[in-house]
């Protein structure tokens, strides 16, 4: 991984930044595993072996330039800024299941098995390659209208780019989508020095990979998210803490498609949801709503109350993601937070208001 941050400072008001990223990435890995409904007898398992060859390259760029002014009798402060992510990769895997398996008698001295055995036995293979490309253009603006209160608005346009060929098939499966403009709008009171309470809402747009049993990108995830909060820094700061509510309504997420069978290289397709259905309608959809707390610092708590899945809207009003959902599979986010997301550390939520 490549990295690197530039950053420029005109005065104690205005800067500017530029941050870039390059990843590659390889993973091989030839394995056997089991999976089935285990019978009493413990019988109904499914021997799976398995051949991957994965390679991946991701790039990002982001640059912005930031202001802090007086206007208005308000202390403001405005950030403009653009990104670019791309995500190239190519991919093999192949797998062939045998029934069989029992949990009490595993065949731990089964035969060698790779790509040529795998696909003699009757195997499913796949060859295929990604290209996504995004690009966005964002702003955001904070005012103080009183000493302990910041009202922070922000916007983003994107655009998004996916192409993905399966060679062994000779499909090609494109899409698209232009100017999607996802707003954003919080609030935040400082109760003391060392908590503030804050509330946002945003708009997610959230582009995905899965497709349909056609063979057709399923559409990008939209929906809505809203979150009510505490954050603070107790004991002078040794103790970072915070408690949100949310609600995360959205429509288009990929679920299996168990109707249509195993028909996307030997497993499920998928199928998109459909909107949230609101009090008293009917309809398809998923809602997500919660609470979290966590800490961290010298002494780390964390758990969490999720009534029914966990929570993964857009990203927050940081000036780098403003009103932005953060893409998936494979898709960076911005330059700033690549670095830790292509680590794995994924958050459950988001970080609208780092700093408080």
């Amino acid at each position: 991984m490549l990295f690197a941050d530039l950053e420029h400072r005109f005065n104690a008001d205005w800067k500017i930044k530029v941050a870039a990223l390059r990843l590659s990435e390889t993973n091989t890995s030839t394995h056997q595993r089991m999976h089935g409904n285990v019978a009493a007898d413990g019988s109904g398992l499914t021997y799976a072996s398995w051949v991957t060859d994965f390679d991946s390259t991701k790039l990002g760029l982001d640059a912005y330039v930031n202001a802090s002014f007086d206007w208005l009798g308000l202390r403001n402060e405005v950030t403009l800024g653009a990104n670019y992510s791309k995500y190239t990769s190519n991919d093999m895997y192949a797998r062939t299941f045998t029934p069989g398996g029992n949990i009490f008698t595993i065949n731990h001295n089964g035969p060698w098995q790779d790509e040529a055995t795998i696909m003699a036995a009757g195997g499913q293979q796949t060859r295929a390659t990604y290209d996504v490309q995004q690009k966005g253009l964002y702003a955001s603006w904070r005012a103080k209208p009183s000493e302990p209160l910041t009202a922070i608005a922000g916007v983003r346009s994107s655009w998004y780019d996916y192409i993905y060929d399966e060679s062994l098939y000779n499909t090609q499966t494109v899409n698209t989508a232009s100017g999607e403009i996802t707003p954003y709008l919080g609030l935040v009171y400082a109760l003391t020095p060392q908590w503030s309470a804050y509330g946002s809402y945003t708009r997610v747009f959230e582009p995905q990979s899965a497709r349909n049993a056609a063979g057709q990108v399923l559409d990008p995830i939209i929906g809505s998210n809203y979150e009510l909060g505490l954050k603070g820094e107790p004991f002078d700061g040794r103790l970072n803490s915070s408690l949100a509510v949310f609600r995360y309504d959205h429509r288009n997420r990929a679920v299996n498609d168990v109707a249509s069978g195993m028909a996307c290289s030997g497993w499920y397709c998928s199928t998109p949801s459909g909107k949230v259905p609101q009090p008293g309608a009917g309809g398809r959809g998923q809602r997500r709503t919660g609470a979290q707390s966590a800490g961290d610092g010298r002494v780390y708590l964390q758990h969490h109350q999720i009534p029914q899945r966990p929570h993964q809207p857009g990203q927050g009003v940081q000036h780098l993601d403003a009103a932005q959902s953060g893409p998936r599979l494979g898709v960076l986010p911005p330059a700033r937070r690549m670095e830790c997301a292509d680590r794995g550390r994924r958050r459950q939520r988001p970080e609208p208001y780092p700093g408080l």
